[in-house]
Order: structure tokens, then sequence, then C-alpha cells
């Protein structure tokens, strides 16, 4: 791995987590520093290296808004040389996140169809996709995102506007099964940026929770309603 190159894409991050009056501007005049001028200057045979320089400027372009460019630049310079250069029978460490991270991009873009948000739905729904263990979740960690962060946040973003409140439901459990379990390990790693990213992700998890949680109590109580007025009280139902 070429460690300095590595080093442009966490300054990205480190300028974005800063957000003062010195940094303004910074993060996203470095990332786009990064996709006009290194990478294309990388040997983007080692999709290895180009995963690893990448990876952090993509969490700094999605804070800034900017997911949809942040998918294609991680298309353009990890997902397509990768299917060139070693095609469906190839392997590499981070191969497994190839997918989860252009859908995460694309939800978090605002900007899916109807296709690509079933897929995702399908994908999440399958609770042993969320997990990817604990070398991935450390190492991309380091990097400002544990692996299964990504899983927490896709959850999040597909629940949020999916009216079937049983896969919803499943959503929110399974996204805040794996944000308390990279809570727990970005606290214990002292992981401090990823765990600044995944924070947000495990409140507004938590507040759908609730949200649901308060919906069916408010359709339990109405159905109780109803009934009582569809069935003529008698002394057994009133309590007499």
């Amino acid at each position: 791995s070429d460690r300095a190159a590595e080093c442009y894409g966490l300054c990205a991050l480190w300028y974005k987590q800063r957000e003062d009056g010195v940094s303004c501007g910074e993060s996203s005049k470095l990332c786009d520093r990064i996709m006009k001028g290194l990478m294309p200057k990388l040997n983007l045979h080692n999709v290895h290296n180009s995963f690893l320089v990448l990876y952090p400027a993509l969490l700094a372009m999605k804070e800034e808004g900017r997911s949809l460019e942040a998918k294609v630049a991680f298309e353009t310079f990890v997902v397509k040389p990768f299917d060139l250069h070693y095609g469906a029978t190839g392997t590499t460490a981070f191969m497994d996140l190839y997918d989860p991270i252009l859908m995460w991009l694309e939800l978090s873009s605002g900007a899916t169809n109807q296709k690509s948000r079933y897929d995702c739905l399908d994908w999440a729904l399958v609770e042993e996709n969320l997990e990817f263990g604990a070398v991935l979740n450390n190492e991309l960690g380091a990097l400002g995102c544990c692996a299964d962060s990504i899983s927490a946040e896709i959850c999040l973003l597909l629940a949020q506007k999916h009216s079937n409140r049983d896969e919803a439901v499943q959503l929110i459990q399974s996204g805040l099964d794996v944000a308390m379990e990279n809570l727990s390990l970005t606290q214990q790693k002292r992981m401090f940026i990823a765990r600044n990213h995944l924070l947000p992700v495990y409140k507004e998890l938590v507040a759908l929770a609730q949200n649901v949680l308060q919906e069916q109590k408010d359709d339990e109580v109405e159905y109780s309603a109803t009934a009582y007025r569809e069935v003529p009280p008698t002394r057994d139902t009133l309590g007499w």
C-alpha cells in the first residue's frame, strides 16, 4: 500500500471533522485534488491501495452532500478496475464491501430508483449480510467508518421511507443491533471519528424505533375504540 497517498484521504476527512474557520472548504478542495489529480496517477491494478486512499475521501464527500460524486469515483477507481483486472473469480480484502458501499452512497444521495431500492432492501433484510467481522471493522474504523456502520446506515435510510411496517421494524432492529456493537467497538478501540460518524445514525434509528412503538400503541387504542363502538356493551364488557 502507498501510505503517503493514503494520507490525502485521511487529511480530507480530518478537515471535514474540524469544520472551523481555518479548515472551511479545505476538505472539498482536497477531495477534488484526490479525484482529479491523485487517483488517475495511481496504479489502478492495485485496487486494494486505491480503496485505502479513496475510502476516507468518500466519507468526507458524503458528509458534504456529494454522495453521487463519491459513488462515481468509487466505481471508476475501485470497482471497474477490479472487474477489468481480476474478473469474476478474483478476490481482495474489501471486495465484500463493494456493493454495500455503492448502495450506501446511492441511498444517501436520495436519487435511488425503485429497482435499486428493492435490490438494497433484499440485501438488507438478510441479517447475515450486515456484519463483516472484526478484521474489516477494525481496519475501516481506523479510516473513519466501520464496515458494519455502513450496514446500520443502509438500514436507517431504507426504514425511513419504507411503507411495509414489518419490514421497517426488521430494518430498524437490525440497524440498531449492528450500530450498538460498533459503538462499543469504537469506544473500546478509541476510534473517535468512526464513533462520531455512527452516533447520529444510532440516534436516528432509536427515534424511528420510538415512533414505530408509538404508532403501534395508537393503532391498538384506535382498534379497541372501534371494536367497542361496533360491539354493544354488556354487563361483562363494562365490568358490572
